[in-house]
């Protein structure tokens, strides 16, 4: 793996466990970028110009739902910098694995949210109706109101 890889696992640990799934998501979405405008665009620029232009429409729209550091997203970019295509492209390779069966892979309960929001559950009424079927899943016995709300949002997302 290249040095970048190299100095932002000294940062952000050996399989980048200290990033969450929303900056790796953002980082494989800036790292195609950048690598798309390198190949067919001739762009010479740095990836935070990539990150500021081209994307800032859904900058603006992640920032109002960032959960995390952004100066850490910054630094990973500013570790980057510089990068060759095809080093991005390893880790992109890398992320995206990551974000689909590795350390940043979307949990059931995180899914089970998902869908109930999707079909209409206020956001933490969805993540409480998740937690309890996950403690459900864990064996635990469930209050009568747990029961209760794991079996309407089944019913919900049956219909």
């Amino acid at each position: 793996m290249s040095q970048h890889f190299s100095n932002l696992s000294e940062r952000f640990g050996s399989d980048l466990e200290n990033l969450n799934r929303e900056q790796k998501m953002l980082l494989i979405i800036t790292l195609t970028t950048y690598m798309w405008k390198q190949e067919h665009v001739g762009f010479s620029s740095s990836l935070a110009e990539v990150w500021d232009e081209p994307l800032a429409h859904s900058r603006e729209i992640l920032e109002m739902s960032w959960t995390w550091d952004k100066e850490e997203f910054e630094e990973c970019l500013k570790i980057l910098e510089g990068i060759s295509i095809e080093d991005a492209g390893l880790i992109v390779r890398r992320l995206l694995e990551q974000c689909l069966v590795g350390n940043a892979k979307k949990l059931e309960h995180e899914e089970f949210t998902d869908a109930l929001i999707a079909k209409g559950f206020p956001e933490e009424l969805a993540k409480k109706a998740a937690y309890a079927d996950r403690i459900a899943c864990l064996h635990r016995g469930l209050t009568p109101e747990e029961r209760e709300l794991i079996g309407k949002a089944r019913d919900l997302l049956n219909e």
